[in-house]
């Protein structure tokens, strides 16, 4: 009898982490890209730089708490990308399709809502968003074999992750100012923005 064994593809965690925290730039950030390309200096090399050191911020930050919660268990990262890519895919339909921004007045409206009437804001258009940007993702993840590393590793990369990105941060000075004249909108459009 022939068995057919189900390949599966093994990652190390750095690696795993890396490609969650990169598909969370390609998937979820559509509305932080279109408003910093906005307002930034482009075609200006200052422009450049405050649209890369955007993506460093977001990547490194990303990363960087994945990692930590690697050091307790790679199921707790798997659960955590589940929830951030779910909870992701419903915002970026509401960011979308109904042009909002989410941020602390946003959420303490979501909060206060009951389920009537927020009811009337689901449609059957969030389904594609769900099914695209947070099921598949979600089943990628779990389908995936992660190798864990010691414990020690794992706490390494966070904290190499965390100071490369702010070594990065601290050679562009200059987008600093950037940050600071937009970080009230930045902030509403940073998928996700749990971590901030």
């Amino acid at each position: 009898m022939i068995q057919i064994s189900r390949w599966r593809p093994e990652l190390n965690v750095f690696l795993f982490v890396s490609l969650i925290a990169l598909g969370n730039l390609v998937l979820f950030q559509k509305p932080l890209l279109e408003f910093g390309l906005s307002v930034s200096s482009l075609p200006d090399t200052s422009g450049w730089m405050q649209i890369l050191s955007l993506q460093v911020l977001q990547f490194g930050l990303l990363a960087s708490v994945l990692f930590v919660v690697s050091v307790f268990s790679i199921t707790a990262v798997k659960l955590l990308g589940a929830i951030l890519a779910v909870i992701n895919a419903i915002a970026l339909y509401f960011m979308l399709i109904y042009n909002m921004e989410i941020d602390r007045s946003m959420i303490g409206n979501i909060l206060n809502t009951d389920a009537r009437e927020s009811s009337r804001l689901l449609h059957i258009s969030i389904v594609p968003y769900l099914l695209a940007f947070g099921v598949l993702p979600t089943l990628l993840m779990w389908w995936v074999k992660v190798r864990p590393s010691k414990w020690i590793w794992r706490l390494s990369e966070s904290v190499l992750t965390f100071v490369a990105m702010l070594a990065f941060l601290f050679q562009a000075p200059s987008t600093w100012l950037w940050y600071d004249q937009h970080a009230s909108r930045l902030g509403s459009k940073i998928l996700p923005w749990l971590i901030l």
